[in-house]
């Protein structure tokens, strides 16, 4: 079983499930970025790596994707929503 898993901005911006959303609708910036995410997830506590990787239904747009490592007790689904809520909680850049 692998030590990671991948998140890519789509799975927080897409505007459906069929597009790749993988929280609840919910008011997030569809401009985040990969910064946006990285920031987010280093202040929950994880341990990042971005990569220059290409979302596959979104193949002709690189947004970068990261590479997150897993913590025991916590689904790739939770730690969606745990970044969701984070980034709906920091400022947004002017």
């Amino acid at each position: 079983m692998p030590e990671h898993f991948y998140v890519y901005p789509e799975y927080l911006t897409a505007a459906s499930r069929q597009l790749g959303r993988r929280v609840p609708k919910a008011p997030i910036d569809p401009n985040v970025t990969l910064d946006d995410l990285e920031n987010a997830a280093r202040k929950l506590g994880f341990t990042v790596e971005r990569e220059d990787k290409h979302y596959p239904r979104d193949f002709h747009n690189y947004r970068g994707r990261l590479k997150v490592t897993k913590k025991k007790g916590v689904s790739k689904a939770a730690f969606l929503k745990k970044l969701a809520a984070e980034l709906r909680t920091m400022p947004k850049a002017a």
